[in-house]
């Protein structure tokens, strides 16, 4: 965290710059497929115990699958709606 650029001040008064974002990339293809596959695998083998108005859902595998900001959650949406269901 202290190599981060975006820090600024010594050790004991550590302040983070305002108005830095970093940058919010998609995420490759392969690996959201992968990931919803999986999150939809899990869901199906456990649904006796969770409660269908969460799980699987669009939102439920946003929630479960890493991501970081709204580009990577729109690409989470777009391939849970393409059905990788079993």
């Amino acid at each position: 965290m202290s190599s981060d650029s975006r820090w600024t001040g010594g050790a004991a008064n550590r302040q983070w710059q305002s108005g830095t974002k970093p940058r919010e990339e998609p995420l490759e293809r392969a690996y959201v497929v992968a990931q919803v596959s999986a999150y939809l695998t899990d869901c199906y083998a456990a649904q006796a115990i969770l409660n269908p108005r969460y799980h699987p859902t669009p939102e439920g595998a946003v929630k479960m699958i890493p991501h970081h900001g709204q580009v990577q959650a729109s690409q989470i949406r777009r391939e849970y709606s393409r059905g990788y269901r079993r």
